[in-house]
């Protein structure tokens, strides 16, 4: 990967397919790749294991994923990339709590859960708006009301 694809990262998803121990094996390479492209720790790390629809043909259990998430400080999510209602006869996830494959939307929601919490928000403007840079000011001021009421001004609008 080239050094400007790691630009701007704001989270990695690892993903390895949990019936093949070959692609289990090549995620420290990744994780080293992240760190010599100065993603350190402090940018959210969320490791999948895709395919659990496949139980039977599983060859890396979840007990051995759930060590090297904890070692790396990730949490461990196993799903299936097919859709719920053509899962193959599987009866569930392999790991990680219910009976539902399907943990799509809470990779998702951990991510932002995980983006929110450590980086503060930012506002920015829409282009083309006040050329003064892509920063709001907030003022206390008074608002339009007459009444003598103190609320918020945008300086920048």
């Amino acid at each position: 990967m080239v050094q400007h694809y790691y630009r701007n990262v704001h989270a990695v998803v690892f993903v390895y397919d949990v019936t093949s121990a070959g692609s289990f094996r090549g995620l420290p390479s990744w994780i080293e790749e992240c760190k010599q492209h100065a993603l350190g720790t402090e940018v959210p790390r969320i490791l999948v294991g895709n395919k659990c629809d496949l139980r039977h043909f599983v060859q890396v259990g979840t007990d051995v994923a759930q060590q090297f998430a904890d070692s790396h400080s990730m949490p461990l999510f196993e799903t299936s990339a097919k859709s719920p209602g053509s899962n193959g006869g599987a009866d569930g996830a392999s790991g990680g709590g219910g009976g539902n494959s399907d943990h799509v939307e809470a990779i998702f929601m951990t991510v932002a859960h995980k983006l929110k919490s450590q980086k503060p928000l930012m506002l920015s403007q829409p282009s083309g708006a006040a050329a003064g840079g892509g920063t709001v000011h907030l003022d206390r001021g008074r608002d339009g009301g007459g009444d003598g009421a103190r609320g918020w001004a945008c300086s920048s609008c």
